[in-house]
């Protein structure tokens, strides 16, 4: 999110902002992130040592409900490096919604996020009560959708986490960018980077409410009337996991609402004072595959969930206003064998978070 001009402690939000919006942004030619170089190996060794027989305590993920924890083990492999295990249900209300027998992206997104949090709290040593976490940017890609498969057991995923950078302010961590390298059921699977912060409350505190008293929010939270879509359109089953409807537009702008749930099991998990980063990202995966069928570059028979999608957060979505995600070029890129679209969200004259979402195989 953007820290906006407040100076609490000794933290300078505006370079810490600057520094954490750095991140690499993904190639969706080739299905990786810009390092190449980068491997999905790890020793046999390393992976016989982690246990995938019980989940951590959800209070370390920041989950409620321990249906929703997926992490199972973390080790330290190294100097700012770790070997992370998670279990991957092979039924689940939303990850599971689908219109293939794969795994979905999101859930691999889910775990890395948890795996981050934890390893924030246990090796860094960030309080797990008074501090905010906030979900800044994500790039996820499958290279090998082989490998994400659902197959007779449920899947063992294995992430090498590496906190490339690190931000602290008098010895705290307060913020990271990190990245994931991910393998499946013994095989390579894909990347997932990412940013994030932690701040203590008081300073979070004060950072929304002059944040919300700028925007001049009514006095009730906002609640959608628009239909949502049907689940098919949005490489979905359950119309209960659909997030999008359609917006009236005076022009051939493709323009959805964003329907927010703030019951939703899995995406909203637990209650926070803004639309959740995970609802947002969803959001814009199942807009892009209605977008890219609505203009022609994807026939109906070859919908799927997207595979590659980059996602940036700018500022925090509001209860209290309407949601909208839009595209922002209204001819999208193929780029290999995937077509990539632009998007944005806006609340008002707000644009909260863009994204790049790449559909196809």
């Amino acid at each position: 999110m953007y820290f906006r001009d407040i100076e609490c402690g000794t933290i300078d939000f505006r370079l810490l902002s600057l520094l954490l919006s750095s991140s690499p942004e993904l190639d969706f030619s080739l299905g990786v992130g810009k390092d190449m170089n980068a491997t999905t190996d790890m020793t046999a060794g390393i992976v016989s040592r982690l246990s995938f027989d019980r989940t951590v305590p959800r209070g370390l993920v920041h989950r409620q409900a321990v249906s929703e924890v997926f992490l199972t083990d973390v080790i330290a492999i190294g100097e700012n490096r770790f070997a992370v295990a998670a279990q991957l249900p092979r039924g689940h209300a939303l990850y599971s919604d689908r219109l293939d027998d794969h795994y979905d992206p999101m859930i691999l997104l889910e775990a890395v996020r948890q795996a981050g949090i934890f390893i924030s709290h246990e090796y860094y040593g960030v309080p797990q009560q008074g501090w905010a976490f906030i979900f800044r940017k994500a790039a996820v890609s499958v290279s090998n959708l082989l490998a994400m498969k659902v197959g007779d057991t449920p899947g063992r995923l294995v992430m090498r986490v590496y906190f490339e950078r690190r931000f602290h302010s008098e010895e705290m961590l307060t913020g990271a960018v990190v990245r994931s390298d991910l393998s499946l059921d013994d095989m390579p699977v894909g990347e997932i980077r990412g940013s994030f912060s932690f701040l203590p409350r008081p300073m979070y505190e004060a950072m929304r409410s002059a944040g919300r008293a700028a925007k001049a929010l009514p006095d009730m939270p906002y609640v959608p009337t628009a239909r949502p879509l049907s689940p098919e359109r949005v490489a979905r089953v359950d119309s209960r996991n659909v997030v999008v409807a359609q917006a009236t537009t005076d022009d051939s702008t493709a323009v959805y609402e964003v329907i927010v749930n703030n019951d939703h099991p899995s995406l909203s998990d637990h209650k926070l004072d803004h639309i959740s980063g995970m609802l947002i990202t969803e959001a814009f995966r199942q807009a892009a595959v209605c977008a890219l069928l609505e203009v022609g570059e994807l026939p109906d028979n070859v919908v799927a969930a997207p595979r590659a999608f980059d996602v940036v957060f700018t500022d925090f979505a509001e209860h209290e206003l309407p949601l909208y995600c839009r595209m922002v070029d209204t001819q999208p890129e193929q780029v290999g064998s995937r077509v990539v679209v632009s998007l944005e969200l806006v609340q008002g004259d707000t644009v909260i978070a863009s994204a790049r979402v790449g559909v196809g195989e």
